[in-house]
């Protein structure tokens, strides 16, 4: 099992960087875990790129419905609620935003590798959790 983050999320509905590394990890046949909050937070992040003009409004629903249909088929989810406290523990101790460390908490929880494409994330939380790795790094096991 892998925890990915809404970056990686991100990456599997528009042509970014590292995109081919996020598409490959959603193909590669690893179950996939991520907190609840990624339900809202990448449709908000494909709605901010319609907001800044960088897409048009068919190709934002073109997204959101690709991304539903992951949701359904190729990630499982994990309720924020099982995640909160742990990841406000992480959230202090790291000094890092509670939404990122709830991907973190999930990773520990399951005692799985958490695959981001943040590396301010995988710098200040590698202390609550050693796993954390750069989406395109090899993942452990």
């Amino acid at each position: 099992m892998i925890v990915v983050d809404a970056g990686v999320a991100l990456k599997w509905l528009l042509p970014e960087d590292g995109a081919e590394a996020a598409r490959d990890l959603l193909a590669g046949g690893n179950p996939l875990l991520m907190p609840s909050v990624a339900g809202v937070e990448v449709p908000g992040a494909v709605l901010r790129k319609l907001r800044a003009g960088l897409l048009d409004e068919a190709e934002a629903k073109q997204c959101i419905a690709l991304w539903d249909d992951l949701l359904r088929e190729n990630v499982r989810v994990v309720s924020v609620e099982e995640l909160l406290d742990s990841a406000v523990r992480i959230a202090i101790s790291c000094s890092h935003p509670l939404i990122d460390c709830l991907y973190v908490a999930a990773a520990a929880k399951l005692g799985a590798p958490l695959v981001t494409a943040d590396a301010e994330l995988q710098g200040r939380c590698k202390r609550a959790h050693k796993r954390i790795v750069l989406l395109g790094a090899a993942v452990p096991h």
